[in-house]
């Protein structure tokens, strides 16, 4: 189980275009917490206040070792 999600958000230009939305210069990230990850065949279960679910993809990495960050 890891410890920390990081996500970036607005890192789709065609999606960002589309929307008439500002492109911007570096993506802003955000954490989410470990807690909705399922494993591949579970079912996922929507909230039953829910009245729209919309799908994405989603593309994971695990880093195994601490990493550094630089100011670019």
């Amino acid at each position: 189980m890891p410890s920390k999600i990081v996500g970036v958000h607005a890192n789709c230009e065609r999606i960002l275009k589309k929307f008439d939305l500002p492109i911007p210069t570096h993506p802003p990230t955000f954490f989410k917490p470990p807690s909705p990850i399922i494993n591949p065949e579970d079912n996922i279960v929507y909230p039953e206040t829910s009245n729209r679910v919309d799908y994405e993809g989603e593309l994971a990495f695990i880093m195994k070792a601490e990493a550094l960050l630089a100011k670019i």
